[in-house]
């Protein structure tokens, strides 16, 4: 597995503190694919997020990031298998696929208790927009018949530089979660 980095995306901490909408637009022309967007409050910023004094995540927040951050992994697994065996992609699986992985995340947004849950849910959305924008690309190269990379090569996906930092930051948030406590460090840029 190739490890290479990408440009970072950074939340504000508002994000964090508002509520986590997913706004759909009206589909345009004769696409079935819906595009997707997080909504946040009016006014956000990108204020300095200072580090948590106590690096202890709560419980109940714990559980359901560990259940958001499997259905976003599920989710780029689905599309990546599809692609290593050649199949077409569907439009509506992507979407539930994607759906589950909001649901998730909002519930974690929910149960986000203190700054420590907030700066590790931060990292979460983080992870969920790098795969959206994954999936996306691969939807697009769908439509404009440029997947033939992903179906010929067995490798592709060993040298696709974000479906690879989307599996680091999942294995390194997973980790942490799992850990019960935040940590520096994580890739989720």
């Amino acid at each position: 597995m190739l490890r290479k980095k990408m440009p970072s995306l950074v939340f504000s901490s508002v994000l964090l503190l508002a509520e986590i909408t997913f706004a759909q637009p009206a589909a345009s022309g004769t696409s079935n694919n819906e595009e997707w967007a997080l909504a946040v409050a009016p006014g956000a910023s990108e204020p300095h997020v200072s580090q948590p004094e106590d690096p202890a995540l709560s419980r109940n927040f714990v559980a359901n990031a560990l259940r958001a951050a499997a259905q976003i992994r599920n989710w780029q697994s689905h599309l990546a298998y599809t692609l290593q065996n050649g199949y077409p992609l569907s439009d509506s699986w992507i979407a539930s696929d994607r759906d589950q992985a909001a649901d998730a995340l909002r519930l974690a947004s929910v149960a986000s208790a203190s700054a420590t849950d907030r700066t590790a849910l931060q990292q979460l959305l983080t992870l969920f927009v790098n795969v959206q924008s994954w999936s996306d690309a691969r939807v697009d190269d769908e439509r404009n018949l440029r997947l033939a990379t992903y179906y010929v090569s067995r490798s592709a996906l060993d040298n696709d530089e974000s479906f690879q930092k989307n599996i680091d930051c999942t294995n390194s948030l997973t980790a942490m979660l799992a850990s019960g406590r935040l940590e520096q460090g994580i890739p989720c840029r």
